[in-house]
Formats: structure tokens, sequence, C-alpha cells
């Protein structure tokens, strides 16, 4: 089987806000670390026509979930079997600023770890997150523009580092 064929295999069909690519620089001279934003206080077109909606988070939505006491994983493709690092263990660090989520990953030096190093080089990456939003606002204009603001999150399950397709 080939990766990317794996690759498909294993994302299953997660539905998840996509970003553009995260960045890699040095973290004190010792492992890689990707930085970057999983996501951002501005409409993101979520979904594939015609099941598509635009979805816009609130400043303030992440206060809730980053405050509670649950680990967040970061993963390649929403698979909780291809974790790359953790808030609990932190190697995975998370903050808001007026941008969004922004992540910090210290990549671990794993078959999984280069792999993702790899595809980030080549410009194969987007990112996302999962999670349960506490409250949120759905819009069905006639237009059949649908959007979501989300005001607050309840929790946050994981980043994601999404290999292209």
């Amino acid at each position: 089987m080939k990766r990317r064929d794996f690759m498909k295999s294993v994302a299953g069909s997660a539905l998840a806000l996509a970003l553009p690519m995260p960045r890699i620089v040095a973290s004190d001279g010792k492992k890689p670390m990707i930085t970057g934003y999983a996501a951002k206080f501005a409409f993101t077109d979520v979904g594939s026509p015609p099941n598509c909606f635009r979805e816009r988070i609130e400043a303030g939505a992440f206060d809730k979930a980053l405050a509670g006491e649950h680990d967040i994983h970061c993963v390649v493709n929403f698979c909780p079997g291809m974790k790359l690092g953790s808030t609990k263990d932190g190697t995975l660090r998370l903050s808001v600023d007026s941008t969004g989520l922004r992540y910090e990953l210290d990549l671990p030096d794993t078959n999984l770890g280069r792999y993702v190093r790899e595809e980030k080089s080549c410009g194969n990456i987007n990112e996302g997150i999962s999670f349960e939003a506490a409250e949120d606002d759905w819009q069905w204009p006639k237009d059949g523009a649908v959007k979501r603001t989300i005001a607050s999150f309840k929790r946050i399950y994981d980043v994601s580092l999404n290999v292209k397709q």
C-alpha cells in the first residue's frame, strides 16, 4: 500500500477546521518544533461542496476549553493512533492571541515525526482541531451560504496536522 493510500485509509472523514501550513523552527538546538495556528478568528470554509459551510470563531471562544484539565493531543490526520505529542507531557503547548489558537509542538524523533517533518518541508500539511462546541449559532439564509459562529468551546480533543491528499 502506498503512503498516501495508507494516510487516506486512516484519516477517515473527520470534519474539522483546516488551515494552511505550519512552519518548522529549531527548538533550543534540540528537537525540531512545529508552530502554527490550529484555528483562527476568521471565517473558514468547512467541508466540500455541496456540503460546506462557513465557520467563524469568536474571540474568547477557547477560554473555557483551555482552562480545563483535559489532555489535548497533537495527531496526524485526526487519527488517535498517530499521536505526536500532548499538553500533559509538555510537548504540545497551546496559547491564544489576537489571531487564534496557536500551538507549538516538539516533533518526536520517530518515524511519524520524521514523516510529518518531510511532508511539511514539501508543503503538504494543513492544520485543524477536533472539538465539542459549548455555544454556537447556525444561520441558514435563503441564498444557501450556511454560516456557523462558535462563541465557546466545551472541549478541544486534539490539534491535527493533516497531510494533503
